[in-house]
């Protein structure tokens, strides 16, 4: 689904990593398109020092196994939030971004489009 507005602010939770790598200069490209002038990008996710609470695939730095209650498995693309690797990648990318970390696990930010 392809929204079909521009907004003042786009919110997420818990979604940013689990963007493929690959696709990450993609996504913040389309959060642009969907933003009026002056809108922003708040977001929230687990810091990458919470990294090691997952199971990694072998041979693979951003997919993770998990195993659900009744013992199936399933493989999930997983990126922690560095917020000085995020900073640097969305300044690259024309963005000027705002990070503070809420207690140990997650990393609170705010994103413009920069002018």
């Amino acid at each position: 689904m392809v929204p079909d507005g521009r907004y003042d602010v786009i919110f997420f939770a818990g979604w940013l990593s689990h963007v493929p790598t690959s696709r990450f200069d993609q996504f913040w490209q389309s959060l642009r398109r969907f933003l009026v002038e002056r809108g922003r990008v708040l977001f929230v996710d687990e810091h990458v020092e919470e990294r090691e609470k997952e199971t990694y695939v072998d041979g693979r730095e951003d997919i993770v196994e998990r195993r659900l209650r009744d013992g199936s498995t399933f493989w999930v693309v997983k990126n922690f939030l560095d917020p000085d690797g995020l900073e640097r990648r969305l300044g690259r990318l024309d963005w000027d971004c705002a990070m503070h970390r809420d207690g140990n696990d997650w990393v609170c930010g705010e994103a413009r489009p920069a002018r």
